[in-house]
């Protein structure tokens, strides 16, 4: 019988740590989130960089997630109002606390913005 348990444990195990180290998870945050902050941000200066400055403000956080790596990608799609139409942007985010300056946060890839349903 122990042989048995023993066999199913180890054949779990592999997904459980899945779950928790590497993995993305559901985040829960808010707009006051510093990473929040620093999408949203991000996604003002992607439209500039094409030319539009209308300023975008976030209305709400749609979806989030976090993976643990060499610190954290939060992946967050917030719904921001400013444009034309409120949108949902996909925002991803490397947040590297224990580094200084810009390397601490970075977005990674550029916003993916698309019109609110």
């Amino acid at each position: 019988m122990f042989k048995i348990a023993l066999v199913v444990l180890l054949a779990v195990v592999p997904f459980i740590s899945s779950q928790l180290v590497g993995g993305q998870v559901p985040y829960t945050t808010t707009l006051n989130d510093p990473n929040v902050l620093f999408a949203v941000k991000a996604i003002n200066s992607f439209y500039q960089q094409q030319g539009d400055n209308n300023l975008r403000t976030g209305v709400k956080v749609v979806r989030a997630t976090s993976q643990v790596v060499a610190g954290a990608l939060y992946r967050f799609t917030i719904q921001v109002s400013g444009g034309s139409t409120n949108e949902d942007c996909t925002v991803v985010v490397w947040s590297r606390p224990w580094l200084s300056g810009d390397e601490a946060t970075q977005l990674q890839g550029t916003p993916s913005c698309v019109a609110s349903a």
